[in-house]
């Protein structure tokens, strides 16, 4: 699998969040930061050594979605956010 679909892949996970049940507004913002969200995503590559890594991730903010516990899952959520935002502040 290519990195592109991978990126592609990983903005439609990040998409969903926002799109179930919230604000249409807050789906149209996501939409509009959604190419620069793509590129960023694209140089994350150097991040993970494979795609199950990335896809591991997801697993886990997901199922902390899936539990319904609203504080877990925003910490979940944060720490994988702030993983990215240090990966480019390092790099």
């Amino acid at each position: 699998m290519t990195w592109d679909v991978v990126a592609d892949h990983d903005i439609a996970f990040h998409r969903s969040g926002p799109g179930r049940g919230s604000v249409a507004a807050m789906l149209r913002t996501f939409n509009g930061v959604g190419a620069e969200l793509r590129l960023l995503i694209a140089q994350l590559r150097p991040a993970y050594r494979r795609v199950s890594e990335l896809a591991a991730e997801h697993t886990v903010l997901l199922d902390a979605l899936r539990a319904g516990k609203i504080r877990p899952a925003l910490e979940r959520w944060q720490e994988h956010l702030t993983a990215a935002e240090q990966f480019f502040s390092t790099s």
